[in-house]
């Protein structure tokens, strides 16, 4: 009679651990795949977070540009200052040896850019209103905080002489100040400009 239960039992009983075991391994498998979709989520959100970041810094940086130049075109040495870091490098490769009192290849931080501005601009152009500088081909670099554009300037001095320069430049910001800016530009205009000046 036991023997007979036990045989019937049995085979309820290993069925039952198998439904068991299966449900156990689907359900796991569910989770498995539930958790996998979890975070590849996660780290969509991640990836939106940090473009989102990148394009509000992309922006900002942008707005402290075309501020800078806006300044500095109303020959605001002191305005265009406040958007300079402690640390800024101002350089200008192509500047022409003939003028390098007048305009160095390389100016090193805040203090000496700002004295560059203001013995330059500050005191040869005619009036806060005769220079005028259009920016354009602005773009953003994968190397974060960091953008080149073209810009067109021109102006007048207090001696009557005009220059236009076009020049193409690479600049870099560091906690939303202006922290490197390199400029290439054609030096003829600016020996026709600025050689009389450096030679007095």
């Amino acid at each position: 009679m036991i023997k007979n239960i036990y045989i019937r039992i049995m085979p309820l009983v290993f069925l039952s651990v198998a439904a068991f075991s299966s449900v156990s391994s689907i359900y796991a498998g569910e989770l498995s795949d539930r958790l996998e979709l979890v975070e590849a989520k996660l780290a969509e959100m991640d990836c939106m977070s940090d473009r989102l970041e990148r394009i509000d810094r992309d922006e900002t940086n942008e707005a402290v540009l075309r501020e800078y130049f806006r300044r500095l075109a109303a020959i605001d040495i002191d305005g265009a200052a406040e958007l300079f870091h402690e640390d800024m490098v101002l350089e200008m490769p192509t500047s022409p040896e003939i003028i390098a009192e007048h305009s160095p290849r390389k100016v090193a931080g805040k203090d000496a850019v700002v004295k560059y501005y203001q013995a330059g601009l500050g005191t040869e152009a005619e009036s806060a209103d005769s220079v005028s500088v259009i920016l354009h081909s602005i773009r953003h670099l994968e190397e974060p905080d960091t953008i080149v554009f073209e810009y067109n300037e021109k102006g007048t001095l207090r001696d009557g002489k005009t220059f236009e320069l076009n020049v193409l430049s690479i600049i870099r910001f560091e906690d939303g100040k202006i922290i490197h800016l390199v400029e290439y530009m054609d030096p003829l205009p600016m020996i026709e400009a600025f050689a009389p000046q450096a030679d007095k």
